[in-house]
Order: structure tokens, then C-alpha cells, then sequence
């Protein structure tokens, strides 16, 4: 019996990538708009390159119109959500350094984001909508560099809010993909190591077969790949490590925004999701542009999306998981 090859960025067909890209070219197509507002023709974008195009069909596993109908969707996004200004709450939570870092590159010169949900003080002094926008702020930033490469991430610190997880992972599934070479949730007790691989369990297997799930550090730097000397102090002594960093109110804070999120359920995540995005009759038309030796368009700012900073307390659970948690991150890169 002969056994298929995973299918992989390596593993796409030329003839796939330039069928979908003769596609994409006969439609009427959005503007790739930039992080700061500029736009220009997708085909001149950091969207229009081959390895762009062979994540989306990795995606939608060789399906090209499946491909095209997500890339197309992906551009409109990018006009609904886009411009983010490093300002106000979104600077503040990417100035305090430690929700969102890059701590280094693993031996296969990967580089290494961690997402630190701080035992319970996650939305401490911030709300979960400019949480979710400093998030997009610093994956488009972060990765900027890295385009044509895969990264490893890690959620330390507990789960997130779930409003917050869930509207991350749907904004990175559809719009972010394959982008992720493995995944670590760390620390975590055995016993909800053995909860979380029951949640794993329901992700997309493509994702789940990414995500590892430790309590030590030792096995945990084997598989990041790391020196014990090059994880942060803060990060080291896996979960009597982490225990120590512990407020006295954490376990509180983190069972509320747990209690919370599983009452407020799935449609929190949507409501806060879609408060990023401004309506798509507000969107400007989409003009016809120079293909080559054209500059690109500066848009002045759009209509503020709602201001919306959801109704999230608290922080997460005692190393609490769920779906949304484990998917929310693991898809964008």
C-alpha cells in the first residue's frame, strides 16, 4: 500500500500555484492595505508571492477555488481591520513587553513568539478588544520580516479570555495560514495535559499534530529546541516555577474569566471579533491599478471601528483549557 505524502508548502504543485494565481488575476480583486493604511495591487504585495499562494492552498488542501474564495476574502479583511496605530492602549500593552515577545530562534533558526497570559492579569488596566488589535499590531510586525517562514510559538501564563481566544482563532485560521511550525502550551499539570489532549482532539489534526503539551522544562527545551540559558528567567523551572509567580488573587481571578467565558459561550468571541471591523459598505470602492511601476496608494484613515472593549474580566483559569485557547494563536503562523 502505497502511503500519500503530507501535503506541505514544499509539497504543492507549480501547476496549482499558477492555476490559482491565473484566477485570482481575472478577478476584480481588493488592494493588499498594509498595517499602517497603505495600499497597493495584491499582485505587488507581500499576498501576491508564490509562498503566499501555497499557504492558502495548503489551506484548502489543493482545493484552488476554495484557495481563491479565501484569498479573495483575506483582501477584504485586511481593508475592514487595517490600519492599526501603535497608540494609546495598543502602545501600552506592546510596550509592557511581556504579553507578546519574541524570545529568540530555535536551533533551526525558527523564530520563537511567546503569548504570556500573566496568571490572571492578562486584561489588567486593558480590555480585550485592544488586546486583540496589539495582537494583529505585533503579528504583522513581528512576522513582517520572516515572510516566507514558519515560527514556534508558546502560551505561557495560563489559557486566555475566552472572548479573546476565540476571536484571535478566527481571525488567524482565515487569514494567517500555515504559518505555524510547531506549538507548546506550557506549563501545565498532567492531569489537565490529559483534558488539553481531549481538547487537541477537536481542533483541525493539521494543527493539533503541531501542538505539544509540557510541564517540565526539559522536555519542553528538547522540543523548542532551546538552551536552558536562552529561555527568560521568568519562563524557567516549568511548573513549580510558574506556581511561584502567582499572585495571591490569580487562581481567583483566572477561575472568573473562566466561569465568564464559558457562560458568555461561542458568540462572544464573534461579537468582539467583528467590533475590529468596520462595515464593508463603509469600504472604499476598489479602484484599477497600474500594474508595474505604480506607487502605492496611502488611504487616509478609515472610520473608527467600534470601540467596543468587549465585557472580559479577569484573566484565565488555573492552567484552564479550551478549544478556543488551544486553536487561537496556533493557526496565524
Amino acid at each position: 500500500m502505497v502511503v500519500a505524502a503530507p501535503l506541505t508548502l514544499a509539497t504543492v504543485p507549480p501547476s496549482s500555484v499558477f492555476e490559482l494565481r491565473q484566477r485570482l488575476q481575472k478577478r476584480r480583486l481588493h488592494p493588499y492595505r498594509s498595517l499602517d493604511g497603505t495600499e497597493a495591487p495584491w499582485e505587488e504585495s507581500d499576498a501576491g508571492t508564490d509562498m503566499s499562494l501555497r499557504r492558502f492552498l495548503v489551506a484548502q488542501k489543493l482545493d484552488v477555488v476554495k484557495a481563491e474564495d479565501m484569498f479573495a476574502k483575506h483582501l477584504v479583511w485586511r481593508r475592514r481591520v487595517f490600519p492599526i496605530e501603535r497608540s494609546g492602549a495598543v502602545e501600552k500593552i506592546l510596550n509592557h513587553g511581556k504579553r507578546l515577545r519574541r524570545i529568540g530562534r530555535t536551533a533551526d533558526n525558527l523564530p520563537v513568539i511567546v503569548m504570556d497570559f500573566l496568571w490572571g492579569y492578562f486584561l489588567e488596566g486593558v480590555c480585550a478588544a485592544d488586546c486583540l488589535r496589539a495582537t494583529l499590531y505585533f503579528v504583522e510586525t513581528e512576522l513582517r520580516d520572516d515572510v516566507s517562514t514558519q515560527c514556534v510559538v508558546v502560551t505561557y501564563g495560563g489559557c486566555p479570555p475566552l472572548d479573546y481566544a476565540a476571536a484571535l482563532a478566527s481571525m488567524m485560521q482565515a487569514n494567517y495560514p500555515e504559518r505555524l511550525s510547531r506549538a507548546a502550551v506550557y506549563p501545565i499539570p498532567r492531569v489537565m495535559a490529559a483534558i488539553g489532549r481531549t481538547v487537541l482532539g477537536m481542533l483541525d489534526p493539521g494543527v493539533a499534530a503541531k501542538v505539544q503539551l509540557h510541564y517540565e522544562e526539559n522536555a519542553f527545551l528538547e522540543f523548542l529546541k532551546f538552551s536552558h540559558e536562552e529561555l527568560p528567567p521568568n519562563m524557567q523551572g516549568g511548573l513549580q516555577g510558574a506556581e511561584k509567580q502567582f499572585a495571591p488573587d490569580s487562581q481567583a481571578r483566572m477561575n472568573k474569566t473562566l466561569r465568564w467565558g464559558l457562560l458568555a459561550g461561542p458568540r462572544a468571541g464573534a461579537r468582539l471579533r467583528d467590533s475590529l471591523q468596520r462595515p464593508i459598505q463603509d469600504l472604499e470602492p476598489v479602484k484599477k491599478y497600474k500594474r508595474k511601476g505604480s506607487s502605492a496608494l496611502r488611504v487616509g484613515s478609515p472610520r473608527a471601528a467600534s470601540k467596543s472593549c468587549g465585557t472580559s474580566s479577569g484573566g484565565s483559569s488555573n492552567f484552564g483549557l479550551s478549544s478556543s485557547s488551544f486553536g487561537s494563536f496556533f493557526h496565524c503562523c
